[in-house]
């Protein structure tokens, strides 16, 4: 994958990432008790979201390595946004 592939991968991600922060704002404005996990899910995001502007003014040679590791964050961290929402959203049903 080139770097215009990342970057256009970078702006999709980017994108849905600052979706999810908006519903995690929502949420964080309704008593739910899952203050700390939504401020754990906020601290994730926050990283995700400033590793994505990193990563869109990185240029040159280096820029795949970048992207590589930042893809790997972006895992890691939107699996465990998943997995807070799940939760919020199983003790939302309750």
């Amino acid at each position: 994958m080139d770097s215009v592939e990342w970057r256009a991968e970078i702006e999709r991600v980017y994108h849905q990432l600052v979706e999810i922060e908006r519903d995690m704002e929502i949420c964080r404005g309704t008593d739910t008790g899952m203050g700390e996990d939504i401020e754990e899910c906020r601290r994730h995001v926050d990283c995700i979201v400033e590793m994505c502007g990193d990563i869109k003014m990185s240029a040159g040679p280096e820029v795949r390595k970048v992207f590589q590791r930042a893809g790997e964050c972006l895992s890691s961290d939107l699996q465990d946004i998943r997995e807070a929402e799940r939760r919020i959203n199983r003790q939302n049903e309750s």
